[in-house]
């Protein structure tokens, strides 16, 4: 019996998918079994996995295309070990990814959830980036409010908790099902996010940002997640128009919206400091609010200096605490080269790649 059931859910990924299997089998944990869902493939993704000579692999074939949703959880059905972890068809996991996540289940009882951080590849597979995510279980409930606390192809769970007690994904999410699901287990559990980078994201032309073939549904499903995330964390129901400018977070924040959302968020911060008094001791969720400033000092629009600039300065008028948790070397290239400058450094090869200004999962179409 396997100790742990890798779970990857493949649609047209001939040219990644055999890179993916083989960082999976050459993991230095050994007692693993990798399910492999093959999701009406019509590029011969399927046939690349039935090549792989390897008795740990097993190959679960959809008649027709069922999506990542439904796919995944006919992966987590034939899932027959205790630990479960998922992983993207296009993706690379380093070799010691999964004795880590193992290693960190063993050492805490209550963990029903382990991720990790991770790293940005392009099609190429040349590095360009990273993906950070928190790691102290208040951030990780905090940043839950906004986006995914953790890097869907980088988790590992516990079958017990996510497939008999949770029911796995919910299948009316087409896209943003890890956020949904996770959000669910951080109701009765705990979680966290190991500080190595030991999963490889590759960014593509297939992997388009999340929701852009559909961006109102995508829009929908946002705001059902925060809605229900606000009210399971903080016990706050949020009215439709403060969900919506929650969302913009993550679907698009311009800088009239500014105040009006920081003021929501100060508002959250409270609610959020009296339902975990432990937080403020530990710094995380402050760290993890910098972090957010940051980031919509990059996506706010209109894009520019001046745009940059107002956010640092409203988000520092309400918490100035926050000033000495900023990256100040990205807070001063925004403020003095901007976006286009920056982009043209990066494009002479100098300095390390910013993370992606917009989230990490991939879409499925429905």
């Amino acid at each position: 019996m396997p100790e742990v059931s890798v779970v990857m859910a493949v649609r047209d990924a001939a040219r990644y998918v055999r890179a993916a299997v083989d960082s999976v089998l050459r993991q230095t944990f050994r007692e693993l079994e990798l399910i492999v869902v093959d999701d009406a493939s019509t590029d011969g993704s399927g046939d690349i996995v039935t090549g792989v000579d390897d008795p740990r692999v097993v190959l679960v074939r959809n008649a027709q295309h069922l999506g990542l949703t439904r796919s995944l959880n006919r992966g987590l059905a034939r899932a027959r070990a205790g630990l479960v972890a998922r992983h993207d068809a296009d993706d690379v996991s380093h070799p010691e990814r999964l004795a880590r996540q193992v290693r960190a289940f063993a050492a805490d009882a209550r963990l029903a959830l382990v991720g990790t951080r991770g790293g940005l590849l392009d099609a190429d597979g040349r590095r360009r980036g990273r993906l950070d995510r928190p790691l102290d279980s208040y951030a990780i409930r905090w940043y839950q409010m906004f986006d995914s606390a953790f890097v869907h192809g980088s988790v590992m769970f516990r079958r017990a908790v996510v497939v008999e007690e949770l029911g796995g994904y919910d299948e009316s999410f087409v896209w943003a099902q890890d956020w949904e699901l996770w959000s669910r287990l951080l109701e009765r559990h705990e979680a966290r996010n190991l500080p190595d980078r030991l999963v490889d994201y590759r960014a593509h032309a297939g992997s388009v940002t999340m929701g852009a073939r559909d961006p109102r549904a995508f829009a929908d499903h946002v705001r059902r997640i925060i809605a229900a995330a606000v009210r399971r964390t903080v016990g706050e129901t949020l009215t439709p128009p403060e969900t919506a400018l929650l969302g913009k977070f993550l679907l698009g924040l311009t800088r009239a919206d500014l105040p009006h959302y920081l003021a929501l968020v100060d508002r959250l911060a409270k609610r959020f400091d009296a339902a975990f008094p432990g937080a403020a001791a530990r710094g995380e969720p402050q760290r993890t609010m910098a972090a957010q400033i940051d980031a919509l000092a990059a996506r706010a629009r209109p894009s520019g200096r001046a745009t940059a600039a107002a956010v640092y300065a409203a988000a520092l008028r309400r918490r100035p605490s926050l000033a000495r948790r900023l990256p100040v070397g990205r807070v001063l290239a925004r403020l003095t080269l901007g976006p286009a400058g920056i982009s043209r450094v990066r494009a002479l090869g100098v300095g390390r790649p910013a993370p992606p200004s917009r989230p990490e999962p991939r879409p499925e179409a429905p």
